[in-house]
């Protein structure tokens, strides 16, 4: 790289890390003295911040992450290690009031886990792990997506998403043989692709171990990504990119790299619009990873387009996304989108 290119990408680094910090320091001084959002629209909701404590723990705000998560273990921990949202005092009994958090049942969980794990905070960490590991299907090496193995039906799916994300906690938790499994599991499933050159199928039957190639009514978002079409939900390539090379750096098994960078070279001949959109944010963290890694161009030119795309979309008081987002949504995905650019930032400062 010569020096004015370098120079120029010195800058636009400073922008992730300057969007970041603001919208950490925005969402820190939305947590009361009890560690409680003060917006009472999202407050008692686990979506608007399961999310919150990794953030501001990478940002320095470390009491305020011990905080939250006092908060959240107070407030929407179950004994049996589970995480349920709650509308009022009368009614516990709901994962939350956005649907996909009450479809990926664990989703929530791991988030929380991790952060409490890396804080410490084993009183959370390993009771939440516990509980996940109950959505582990052994024959499948895959994740349940809506129920516990035990209660596996001929209705139950595994998916990509759930499992790379488990995969990734059981890393943090130094359970390296369920890590391995995960992507044991992730490589047969992406193997066992009928059309893989043309979209990515996201789930297989719990039963049968059968790719599901026909989603429910209303329900295809989350079943497929189409390389032609637009605006899909790219995220969840994208965290499949992040758990194998992760993997890949605990095992150094050259397998979970190679299925990385096939998966972000598919995302790279996606529809124009998935550099220009927000739910892309984990394949720009996933390609700063490989990046990082490998030190190829395409994948550091991609982490960058998008992390400038995500920082654009940051206003003035330091929210992220679309007008249109819901306010649970708009908190969720803050956090989520602070926290991949100041980890773009730092695996690509790592080349430089």
């Amino acid at each position: 790289m010569v020096k004015n290119n370098k120079c120029s990408v010195i800058v636009i680094m400073d922008t992730f890390i300057k969007a970041s910090r603001k919208t950490a320091r925005l969402l820190s001084e939305q947590l009361d003295a009890l560690g409680a959002l003060r917006d009472p629209d999202v407050t008692s909701d686990l979506c608007s911040q399961y999310k919150l404590p990794t953030l501001l723990l990478i940002s320095g705000h470390s009491s305020a992450a011990h905080l939250l998560l006092d908060r959240i273990k107070r407030d929407f921990m179950q004994s049996d290690g589970d995480f349920l949202s709650y509308a009022d005092m009368a009614d516990r009994d709901r994962k939350s009031s956005c649907f996909p958090m009450s479809h990926f049942w664990t989703y929530m969980n791991v988030w929380v886990a991790m952060a409490a794990q890396r804080l410490g905070r084993f009183d959370i960490s390993y009771p939440a792990f516990e509980f996940c590991k109950r959505f582990y299907h052994p024959d499948r090496q895959m994740v349940c997506v809506t129920e516990a193995y035990e209660n596996v039906n001929q209705d139950t799916t595994v998916d990509v998403l759930s499992t790379s994300h488990l995969g990734l906690l059981a890393l943090y938790m130094g359970d390296v043989d369920l890590a391995k499994n995960c992507g044991e599991g992730l490589l047969k499933f992406m193997n066992s692709q009928p059309n893989k050159e043309e979209q990515i199928y996201l789930r297989a039957n719990a039963q049968t171990g059968d790719v599901i190639t026909s989603a429910p009514p209303n329900m295809k978002p989350f079943y497929v990504i189409h390389r032609d079409h637009p605006k899909q939900l790219y995220f969840f390539i994208g965290y499949y990119g992040i758990f194998m090379t992760k993997l890949f750096q605990a095992t150094q098994d050259q397998r979970f790299l190679e299925s990385a960078k096939r998966i972000l070279d598919f995302a790279l001949t996606c529809h124009e619009s998935m550099v220009t959109y927000s739910f892309s944010h984990k394949v720009a963290y996933a390609a700063a990873l490989v990046a990082a890694v490998t030190k190829e161009t395409k994948y550091r030119r991609l982490a960058i387009g998008l992390g400038e795309f995500l920082v654009s979309n940051q206003n003035d008081e330091g929210f992220f996304g679309s007008q249109d987002f819901q306010p649970i949504d708009k908190y969720d995905q803050s956090a989520e989108i602070a926290i991949w650019l100041r980890e773009i930032h730092k695996e690509l400062t790592r080349i430089m």
